[in-house]
């Protein structure tokens, strides 16, 4: 039985307090979905025609207790609405707009071509529905993926539903439960908007967390690649190549350590950023003459990763499987990314402040 299907009666829960964002720059789509979205009984609907307006629309990411912007349980955005979708999805994903990085978040498109409908998945949507669209189905699609809504996955370059659709496929990446807004109102399962800010910042401070354990196992790669790629050069007698290549990997390195860096600020760890800012400064020492480093710089570059790892509480792959990690890395020719931008702790509305919705 269908939990959205047509008008819900006010007080059972349903579909009427959830507030939904429509994005569009066709009028007369936004018209339609706002028909269809109200006539499932939501009576918190808005509906903006840009990308300016719909981020001024949101609420800003620092302010716990937004006066003029909304903090949607659902986004329905068409792609066409800006050429960087995947930026302005990544910029929410990462809590830098809105405050609900956990938003469901449904993308509209026109284009039925299985790779395009994948990359906008691949973008951290929830959801992609091709148009056009009847409302029963808008409805059907809404009601699944509030209920069978994926789990999020933290990598160096992504945060958002995990991509990946065989569960049984083995990964070192960690499934993370996150909060459900939409799914609440559906259910009627009551909510305060400070219950909620409290409930999204418990999330987001998971979510670092899992972004800091990928920083350190990608540093613990790439310093295991430095050190190989060290001592095949002295063996070697041309390391042009070697450098170069041990020059991109700090560049990746430096990178993480100033995502590292500026987590620990949000967290307050002085030893966290301590240890980033010392091991970033080792980093561009060496980085100055990488084709004279010296068996000490490697070793104590080593160290620093280490002490950057047990800082950040690094478990889940010791020294061996980092290894292994870095075999599988040069077998493919491949490498640890650098972070696309920090994510954002959001601040919390005080208590006895929030309203029931």
């Amino acid at each position: 039985m269908a939990i959205i299907s047509g008008t819900i009666s006010p007080g059972s829960g349903g579909f009427e307090n959830a507030r939904v964002l429509i994005a569009d720059g066709d009028n007369a789509e936004c018209d339609r979905f706002t028909d269809a979205i109200n006539g499932m009984g939501c009576q918190n609907v808005s509906a903006v025609n840009d990308l300016a307006t719909l981020k001024s629309t949101l609420a800003p990411a620092d302010q716990a207790c937004p006066t003029d912007g909304i903090i949607p349980d659902l986004i329905i955005i068409d792609e066409q609405i800006t050429q960087s979708l995947g930026s302005f999805i990544d910029a929410i994903r990462h809590g830098r707009i809105g405050s609900n990085p956990f938003v469901v978040i449904i993308v509209t498109t026109r284009s039925v071509e299985g790779r395009h409908i994948t990359s906008l998945i691949r973008q951290g949507a929830d959801d992609v529905i091709v148009k056009p669209i009847t409302a029963r189905t808008l409805g059907e699609r809404i009601e699944y993926v509030a209920i069978h809504r994926r789990p999020f996955i933290v990598t160096s370059d992504y945060v958002g539903p995990d991509r990946r659709l065989d569960d049984d496929r083995p990964s070192t990446i960690d499934q993370l439960a996150v909060p459900n807004t939409l799914l609440q109102q559906i259910t009627g399962e009551p909510t305060t908007d400070g219950g909620a800010g409290q409930t999204i910042k418990n999330a987001v401070e998971a979510i670092i967390g899992a972004r800091l354990e990928q920083h350190a196992q990608s540093l613990g790669v790439l310093s295991h690649l430095v050190l190989e790629a060290h001592f095949d050069q002295q063996a070697s007698a041309d390391n042009t190549a070697g450098s170069k290549q041990i020059r991109g990997w700090f560049r990746v390195m430096l990178s993480l350590l100033r995502d590292i860096q500026r987590i620990g600020e949000q967290l307050d760890n002085l030893a966290m950023v301590e240890l980033a800012r010392s091991l970033r400064e080792q980093i561009q020492m060496i980085a100055r003459h990488t084709d004279q480093i010296s068996d000490m710089d490697v070793m104590l570059l080593k160290d620093l990763v280490e002490a950057v790892k047990m800082t950040i509480g690094l478990t889940a792959l010791p020294n061996p499987d980092i290894i292994n990690l870095a075999k599988t890395y040069q077998k493919h020719g491949q490498q640890p990314i650098a972070p696309q931008g920090p994510i954002m702790l959001p601040p919390i509305q005080p208590p006895g402040e929030g309203t029931d919705s």
